[in-house]
């Protein structure tokens, strides 16, 4: 299974929260693609109690790998560290996400940078 960007659009909708990159929750009431679609199945839960890879990887049915290249790529972070099909269809999933969130007018001043 992979995280469309519709998905991703529609939790931000349902849950309030700001698309932010960089952490799974950088400030109060932001959060990244996986912070924001874990919130999603979880609801709010004690941050210690808190593990966004785990519950993705339980709730949708993905690997850790496509985890990890979903989150860099919703990060626009460089894909040199990409590798094998798990972590480049989430990486390309997770690039296709933030641009999502910009084009429907989530992400205030919000840029789509090509990635490194």
């Amino acid at each position: 299974m992979r995280i469309t960007p519709e998905q991703v659009v529609e939790a931000y909708k349902a849950t309030g929260l700001k698309p932010m990159q960089g952490d799974y929750f950088p400030e109060q009431g932001c959060a990244c693609g996986i912070g924001c679609m874990s919130r999603t199945v979880v609801g709010l839960l004690p941050e210690e109690d808190f593990d966004p890879i785990s519950i993705m990887e339980d709730a949708f049915n993905v690997s850790h790998n496509y985890v990890v290249g979903f989150t860099r790529g919703f990060d626009n972070l460089d894909n040199k560290e990409i590798y094998g099909n798990d972590m480049k269809d989430g990486y390309a999933d997770g690039q296709a996400a933030w641009k999502a969130v910009v084009e429907v007018g989530l992400v205030e001043g919000g840029a789509v940078d090509e990635a490194l």
